[in-house]
């Protein structure tokens, strides 16, 4: 039995058409036939019922799909496994991700990473904002995919972090908001709202902020209503009137019409924030460099 038989067993499950397997693979109908019958005498067992004009899968035949899938899946990431370690391609590597990370494209490159290195063993975890900070510190994350104002970026290593996308920043109200109406709301006309507070919201009011984001603050002294962690509770509070809150554009993949949620663009001052992928260049780790390089390719970068 050999992978080539198993690619062609499962292609005719599907076809139940020798003559059509055969074209798929640009070989003779009779090298199909044979490369069967070789694998059913393996097996010891018939996969087919055939006659002149039917072709259909014994019950044999149907519990073996799923196994030759099984099979050929395992054969392949042993491959690129040995691949990968003959390479030295191999290490682990602990990333941290924001709430709503994954409504950006961005684990779709994860999927695309761990299959070019199975090897790296990835550890994810969800933080907030502050506490990834702390882990890249403490050594705890090799990378976080965290949330920045330009201010922030301003203020990092230009060899500690990678901007994958900017997004623009939304103000969140029940539908029976005042300003609910509104095309858009400038920092002003939010200036005396209660907020229900995370990481975000908190950022803006850092006693040590710099000079043009405390000019911003001084424009709108939030009301601090409530800090929560899990987002789906601060759109619940916001969504019975217990406040209003600012989320990046992504999180509205996660709203439903049942959520009772009105999403208005901010616009002037700080109405944009970007997702980075920050790092502490005083840890080292190879699998680290090996996901950075990638990410800057998956962003287009030379």
């Amino acid at each position: 039995m050999n992978i080539h038989q198993l690619n062609y067993f499962l292609d005719l499950a599907g076809t139940l058409s020798f003559t059509q397997t055969a074209r798929n693979f640009f070989v003779s109908q009779t090298a199909i036939t044979q490369q069967i019958k070789s694998l059913e005498e393996k097996l010891g067992v018939q996969l087919f019922e055939r006659s002149k004009r039917h072709v259909e899968l014994t019950p044999a035949g149907q519990i073996f799909v799923a196994e030759a899938r099984s099979i050929i899946a395992k054969i392949e990431s042993s491959i690129a496994k040995t691949r990968a370690a003959s390479s030295g391609f191999s290490g682990t590597l602990s990333l941290a991700f924001i709430a709503g990370f994954g409504q950006t494209p961005f684990p779709q490159f994860l999927h695309t990473f761990q299959h070019q290195y199975p090897n790296i063993d990835l550890k994810i975890s969800n933080d907030s904002i502050s506490g990834m900070y702390n882990g890249l510190r403490s050594g705890t994350y090799d990378i976080a995919f965290n949330l920045a104002f330009e201010l922030d970026k301003s203020y990092l290593s230009k060899d500690a972090f990678l901007e994958l996308e900017s997004y623009p920043l939304y103000i969140v109200l029940p539908p029976d908001h005042p300003q609910a109406g509104a095309p858009t709301l400038t920092w002003e006309q939010i200036r005396n709202e209660p907020f229900v507070h995370y990481d975000l919201i908190d950022s803006l009011n850092l006693t040590n902020a710099p000079a043009s984001l405390q000019e911003i603050l001084r424009r709108s002294q939030f009301k601090p209503n409530a800090r929560k962690s899990s987002v789906e509770t601060i759109l619940l509070m916001v969504s019975i009137g217990m406040g209003i809150t600012l989320l990046p554009e992504f999180f509205r993949n996660l709203i439903t019409n049942t959520m009772n949620l009105v999403f208005i663009p901010l616009v002037g001052g700080q109405n944009h924030i970007s997702i980075i992928a920050h790092w502490n260049p005083e840890h080292e780790n190879p699998s680290r460099e090996k996901m950075v390089t990638a990410l800057k390719t998956f962003c287009g970068e030379s």
